[in-house]
């Protein structure tokens, strides 16, 4: 086969009784027979080797007699290879019928040998690839080996200092200075959101690792007690807090914690991006032995092109967003997780300037099976 870069070409010789290579060199395309074919485009039959200076460059014909055939093999009138051909003198010499019928036949013979080329060449690089893969997974799970132990580390101490940071904010180890109200409260907040994180960071890989305590739980008296807890913070942030939620049990199968963690999650989401005097609800329903939660808001909304992402681990939809509304980009990715790893599903509608639609599907527990 012609070396494109070295204009050479790899002579690969072979004896058929064996089917075993015997040489292997390289070839000046401007020699001998090899410069003929080539340059021409057509087959050329020797009927004497031994006395055919031009059969001499190429690989074992020097201690042969005999006829010879070289065939160009082409692609698209692309040159690509020659193919050689030797006949000893004991047997039946070549003939111009053979010249002709090989002719036919290089170019299926040329193609086939292209694909089986491009086989290996993509068997290797598959090859690369899965190792490549491999060190990759290798360093993902270092990775997340390392976050998970940090995270858990960082649990206890944090717990700590914030305890002490909301004992000192309201006032129960005494009164602060004028001058220590506000530092000592950006303390307590931030303390508060910094464990949030960790919570959320542990949160997903006892998810990942399949560490979830399921129960019985209902759904109902899981949204009625998110919503109690979160009217004082809407209050605050002047909005509108609504519900539309059934009064019978709706039960699941699943771990009240990280239930809980969905419903706290969406609801902060949609506490963060809806402005004063704007309205959140939260409905529940059944459907098709279904629990049905959506969490409605009159905030900001989303972009189109941004959606497919926003549950996408530390994904934020602009850097001017995070910085006005701050976050981690962890809260929407833990929702995704929880609900798929309870056999359920999340999906979201929104508009830019109208709001956001967040509606999680969970599969009822039936009677007949419990948890």
């Amino acid at each position: 086969m012609p070396e494109s870069d070295t204009h050479r070409l790899r002579m690969i010789a072979a004896r058929a009784e064996e089917a075993q290579i015997v040489e292997v060199t390289d070839l000046p395309l401007g020699t001998g027979i090899a410069r003929d074919v080539v340059r021409d485009g057509k087959g050329i039959l020797i009927q004497d080797i031994a006395n055919e200076t031009r059969a001499r460059p190429l690989p074992g014909t020097s201690t042969v007699s005999g006829t010879l055939i070289c065939i160009p093999m082409f692609i698209n009138t692309q040159t690509t290879g020659l193919m050689v051909l030797t006949r000893h003198t004991s047997t039946e010499p070549f003939t111009q019928t053979d010249l002709d019928l090989l002719s036919m036949l290089m170019p299926q013979a040329a193609v086939a040998i292209r694909n089986a080329q491009l086989y290996g060449d993509g068997q290797r690089r598959i090859a690369e690839l899965t190792a490549a893969l491999a060190r990759q997974k290798k360093l993902d799970h270092a990775k997340d080996q390392f976050i998970q132990n940090v995270s858990h580390e960082l649990r206890t101490p944090i717990a700590i200092a914030r305890g002490y940071a909301e004992l000192l904010d309201n006032g129960t180890l005494g009164d602060l200075q004028p001058n220590q109200q506000e530092p000592v409260a950006i303390v307590a907040r931030r303390l508060k959101m910094l464990s949030s994180l960790v919570n959320d960071i542990n949160a997903i890989f006892e998810v990942e690792a399949q560490r979830q305590a399921f129960t019985k739980v209902d759904i109902t008296v899981l949204a009625n007690n998110a919503i109690s807890d979160f009217r004082i913070l809407a209050k605050s942030a002047c909005v509108n807090l609504s519900e539309n939620i059934t009064s019978a049990p709706l039960v699941v199968s699943g771990d009240s914690i990280h239930l809980r963690r969905v419903l706290d999650n969406l609801l902060i989401n949609a506490l963060k991006f809806t402005p004063e005097g704007g309205t959140i609800t939260v409905h529940l329903k059944e459907a098709h032995r279904h629990a049905i939660l959506e969490v409605v808001d009159t905030g900001i909304g989303i972009p189109d092109d941004k959606l497919t992402r926003i549950f996408e681990r530390f994904y934020q939809v602009e850097a001017a967003i995070s910085h006005c509304y701050g976050g981690s980009g962890l809260g929407l990715s833990l929702v995704k997780q929880i609900v798929e790893s309870h056999k359920g599903t999340v999906e979201v509608e929104s508009e830019l300037g109208t709001g956001s639609t967040f509606k999680v599907t969970l599969p009822l527990l039936a009677e007949a099976n419990p948890a």
